[in-house]
């Protein structure tokens, strides 16, 4: 077991991240912390920092690095964004840090800070084309990617602090001058990047804290069932309403936003305004919130220096899911996974389902016995449970809850008692769906009911409202107890289905 601890110097909050990678090679976050800092506002007109906010910052890295030598981490990565590279003493203030707080710190360029968020968001991300848009408090990023490779990157140091800073008023509003005045000077930054107009309707991808605190406000607005931000989704329209809300309210007004921190009350506005300008200039089609973005980026980096972008984004978190919460499973979770996609492949066609549906099914299949790993009696809502509250990248909202629901589906009931708390996510017509997946997983798991793997493969064929499947073991004896459980799900297949099962068993030389 390893841990590794990110710290990220911004210029808005300063955050530490520990995360542990297990001996199976599984990974998660172990713990975190924030404060917001306020580093760009701390740096003097003349880009220095004064002896008593260096205290301040030294005091805060020196109760993350003891938090990393509680939990024996085996290396800090620390690393310092646009407060300290563009500050004009930058290089001596960070000298200065790390002298007093033997930390090694490198200050990020801008691309290579792009580069890094990139990483973070498209490790986490099945999308192959976009934007990424990391707004932070003291510059924004913007990549271009195209097959789920970075092409453009640019560093506009323009960021909600110090947008706040140079444009608003001192008590931390802004008249419709200041705010055009803003968006004058960020349009002309984005302009000395044509690529940046050269592809409209592309998604773009929001990470950083704007991003985030305009996710929670809609979410609570809406009042939305899932507790999860990577993946939610916002129009352009969206964001207009959001930015046309906040503009004329006051300060204080704002502290009664539900959702909205109090870290991000003042420089909220001046977020929404870039955020805004952004998607309107490279008129993008959505805005996508990542949950994952540099200290993720940062992660992979130190840990895979030289891996490349993970292709399956879908099959490498279900993987690491399994390897968290039941390890021992993988070679049964695998052999039902095959086996159920046998079964998925027989009815694709005939029965409306589709390549997406498919994923959310496979996932289900390698998942569906997590919830032992909290108690083996009616592990099925466990499991439920810890699906519906991870983060299965390469799923949508909707997608995943599908995915817990099929995992830990024993009957219609379930099913719809699942659906009763996430109407604003899913439909009527996904209980059918989630009935029938749900039942064909019950088939896919009986076929290893032993965990030997006694069946090999499956062939099977649809004819005259019939589902023949043959098993195809060393001997019937070894696959008794598979062909038993088979039994035992038939009425329940049959009745959702409509179709009847039969089945074979052709034995090979062993």
């Amino acid at each position: 077991m390893e841990r590794f601890g990110i710290i990220d110097i911004g210029s808005n909050s300063i955050r530490l991240v520990i995360y542990e990678r297990t001996i199976h090679g599984a990974y998660r976050i172990i713990e975190q912390a924030k404060e917001a800092a306020r580093l760009s506002e701390r740096i003097t007109d003349d880009g220095d920092l004064s002896d008593a906010d260096m205290d301040d910052i030294c005091a805060l890295l020196h109760r993350y690095a003891h938090m990393c030598h509680t939990y024996r981490t085996v290396r800090i990565r620390a690393v310092a964004t646009a407060a300290l590279r563009n500050a004009t003493h930058g290089t001596r203030i960070v000298q200065e840090m790390m002298a007093r707080t033997q930390m090694d710190i490198a200050v990020l360029s801008g691309e290579a800070e792009a580069h890094i968020g990139f990483l973070g968001v498209i490790n986490t991300m099945d999308l192959s084309d976009g934007f990424v848009i990391d707004l932070g408090g003291g510059s924004t990023e913007i990549s271009l990617f195209h097959n789920r490779t970075c092409t453009h990157t640019a560093s506009l140091p323009i960021g909600a602090v110090n947008a706040l800073r140079s444009f608003g008023r001192p008590d931390r509003t802004m008249e419709s001058a200041h705010v055009e005045a803003l968006v004058h000077t960020l349009k002309n930054a984005m302009r000395a990047h044509t690529w940046m107009y050269a592809h409209p309707h592309l998604p773009c991808i929001g990470l950083g804290g704007t991003v985030r605190s305009v996710c929670k406000i809609d979410q609570r607005h809406h009042h939305y069932s899932l507790a999860h931000m990577h993946q939610y989704t916002l129009s352009p329209a969206d964001i207009s309403y959001w930015l046309h809300h906040i503009q004329p309210l006051s300060i204080e007004s704002r502290k009664r936003i539900d959702g909205l921190t109090k870290d991000r009350i003042d420089i909220i506005l001046s977020g929404l305004i870039i955020l805004h300008t952004i998607i309107a200039e490279t008129q993008s089609s959505q805005l996508i919130v990542s949950g994952a973005g540099l200290r993720d980026g940062l992660f992979y980096e130190s840990v895979c220096p030289d891996a490349p972008p993970i292709c399956d984004v879908l099959e490498n978190s279900v993987s690491n899911v399994l390897k968290l919460y039941a390890p021992e499973s993988e070679a049964h979770a695998r052999h039902v996974h095959a086996l159920g996609m046998r079964l998925f492949g027989a009815l694709y066609s005939e029965h409306g389902l589709n390549e997406r549906m498919g994923n959310a099914f496979g996932a289900a299949c390698m998942l569906y016995r997590i919830g032992i790993a909290i108690d083996f009696y009616n592990f099925e809502q466990h499991t439920q449970y810890l699906i519906a509250h991870a983060r299965l990248d390469g799923l949508s909202h909707r997608e995943l809850l599908l995915c817990a629901m099929i995992a830990s589906y024993r009957n219609e009931k379930r099913a719809k008692s699942c659906y009763a708390q996430h109407k604003d996510i899913l439909s009527s017509a996904d209980i059918p769906l989630v009935n029938r997946l749900g039942t064909l997983l019950q088939l896919a798991s009986a076929l290893d009911r032993s965990k030997t793997q006694p069946v090999h493969t499956v062939t099977t064929s649809i004819v005259h409202r019939q589902l023949h499947l043959t098993l195809h073991t060393t001997s019937a004896q070894t696959c008794a107890l598979e062909q038993q459980q088979l039994q035992s799900h038939r009425k329940e297949f049959e009745k959702v289905w409509g179709l009847q099962l039969l089945v074979d068993v052709a034995c090979t030389d062993a």
